[in-house]
């Protein structure tokens, strides 16, 4: 995801959290903007972000196999964003979604299949994601609802290459007011959208208070 540094914040005091502090450290110092969301093995995830002028990190926060995230493992990279000589329209979108605390608002039960744009808000009050996952033939939402269930929120990262589903594209978690746009190709079949973010009260990933929604592509 792309991490914005806070004003008066700066390169060497973000590398140092990172090397040395844990992910929620990293919000001391700087706030997410989005980004291309989590992706299996052979897939690819596109967006389209309006990045303010400054100093941004990409950097990837989920964990290995060891529970070691990925940053640490120099998953990270500086990206210096000079300002723009002039702003530029917003892209035309198919779809509109608020992610709220906790819901998807606006999300269709059927699409069509093939090439769109999805306008992606968060207008909760906390930090959000939309991760898209194609449900693999044969299974039902509801089974892949209670292996999710069924793990605990350590383990969630360890999923890929195992569950019966495939992570295929999304945004990125991103805080409050931020606007993304996913660029999406999508195939017929079966997906859900879902938000891992943990809440800073309970502890339990979002899509344990209703962040997960299933819905068809045809």
């Amino acid at each position: 995801m792309l991490m914005r540094l806070n004003p008066g914040k700066t390169l060497a005091e973000f590398m140092d959290i990172a090397r040395n502090g844990d992910v929620g450290a990293l919000f001391s110092v700087s706030s997410s903007v989005g980004g291309p969301g989590s992706i299996d093995h052979d897939q690819e995830s596109t967006v389209i972000v309006d990045l303010a002028a400054g100093q941004h990190v990409v950097i990837c926060i989920i964990p290995g196999a060891s529970g070691l995230p990925h940053y640490k493992m120099d998953m990270l990279s500086p990206l210096m964003v000079t300002p723009a000589a002039s702003g530029r329209p917003q892209p035309s979108a198919a779809v509109a979604i608020d992610m709220i605390d906790f819901s998807f608002a606006g999300m269709p039960q059927t699409m069509p299949a093939g090439r769109q744009l999805w306008k992606v808000i968060d207008t909760g009050r906390q930090l959000h994601e939309l991760a898209l996952n194609r449900i693999a033939r044969g299974v039902t939402f509801a089974q892949v609802a209670e292996i999710l269930r069924n793990t605990p929120p350590d383990s969630l990262g360890t999923l890929a290459g195992s569950a019966p589903f495939t992570a295929m594209a999304g945004v990125a978690p991103m805080g409050p007011g931020g606007t993304n746009w996913a660029v999406l190709d999508l195939e017929p079949a079966d997906y859900f959208a879902i938000c891992f973010v943990p809440d800073p009260k309970t502890g339990k990933p979002h899509f344990d208070l209703g962040m997960i929604r299933p819905f068809s592509v045809r």
